[in-house]
């Protein structure tokens, strides 16, 4: 039995013991729902794990005042529940909430307050709302500046996620900056292997991409590629994501009779990975567009993007920047025929 199996077990014998000592409304008993649904979010059961805080949050409410910061934490896990699941509307609801809590306990420049943001900003960022988010992570950034040094592994987060939203600006010098600092405190902090760190490098190649130094690009998402595929194995969603990624700057480089396999390896993975509603999907799609079009095979090309287009105008909104891209290339696929 692993370490998650023995704490589910443990939590779940002292809720039943709570419930019947004090009833299932009592505190004590939305302590162990809480540490539960903590359980099922490492295990990426994000529906059980939101309905556990969803009981937790509930006898929060009911039982401490209005701004105790119990309900401030519940409500941030059931928002980053709602994220994963996609709603990112109620994502952004509870997090707002659970920050006006905080910002009312321990004021607006508490260290707390700037973890919350930037999870309020990763919503944001998510739901297309980019000036937004990088206006929270500025915020963010200048919080954690007044209480931790240069290589803190929480500076570090914040740098990653405003590369995220500066590379997708357009600001692709500031993005570079920023991930490379990143890269630097994770690499010193966690080591090349970590999870971070390897999230760190991806984006990192997907920005030197974008700065067509491509050269770079393709051997830091290689090196990524190699250390997600000897740690988490060849069928896990990072190893596709990297691999998409890979596909990308192999197309940009003129290489997209090598890209083509790699983009069906990465496709495989992630429709077995994905269930058919993934709105991540859409990004595979328009990897498999893009070359198709290199190739030449313009109708393939145009099927598969506009798959890409569909679900994130569905998703997000024709106005969204992820749809505009696509629609960029269905528009340059036309000016080709």
């Amino acid at each position: 039995m692993g370490e998650e199996e023995v704490a589910e077990e443990l939590y779940t014998k002292a809720l039943q013991i709570f419930e019947s000592r004090g009833g299932a409304e009592s505190l004590q008993a939305a302590t162990c729902l809480d540490a539960i649904g903590r359980v099922h979010v490492r295990r990426k059961e994000f529906a059980k794990a939101a309905e556990l805080h969803r009981k937790a949050l509930a006898i929060r409410r009911a039982g401490l005042p209005a701004n105790h910061l119990l309900i401030a934490h519940s409500l941030n896990n059931f928002a980053i529940c709602h994220y994963e699941l996609g709603d990112l509307g109620r994502a952004a609801e509870n997090m707002n909430q659970a920050l006006q809590i905080y910002e009312s306990v321990h004021g607006s420049a508490h260290p707390t307050v700037a973890s919350l943001l930037n999870n309020l900003a990763a919503v944001e960022w998510m739901n297309g709302k980019l000036e937004t988010a990088l206006t929270i992570l500025q915020r963010a950034l200048k919080l954690r500046l007044n209480y931790v040094s240069e290589d803190h592994p929480e500076l570090a987060k914040i740098r990653h996620n405003l590369a995220r939203v500066l590379d997708d600006l357009g600001q692709f010098a500031e993005a570079e900056d920023e991930l490379r600092k990143a890269l630097a405190v994770r690499q010193q902090v966690f080591g090349e292997r970590h999870a971070e760190t390897l999230m760190t490098m991806d984006s990192l190649a997907t920005v030197l991409r974008h700065r067509q130094q491509l050269e770079e690009a393709e051997a830091t998402i290689r090196r990524t590629l190699d250390l997600r595929n000897e740690i988490l194995g060849k069928n896990s969603i990072e190893v596709a994501e990297s691999l998409n990624h890979l596909v990308g700057i192999l197309v940009d480089q003129g290489k997209s009779a090598e890209a083509l396999p790699i983009m069906e390896e990465a496709m495989s993975i992630a429709t077995n990975y994905l269930s058919a509603g993934d709105w991540r999907l859409a990004w595979y799609f328009m990897g498999r567009g893009e070359v198709f079009m290199s190739l030449g095979r313009h109708e393939e090309s145009m099927a598969e993007l506009r798959k890409s287009q569909q679900i994130f105008t569905e998703k997000f909104g024709a106005d969204d920047h992820r749809a505009k891209k696509v629609q960029n290339l269905m528009d340059a696929l036309e000016r080709k025929e």
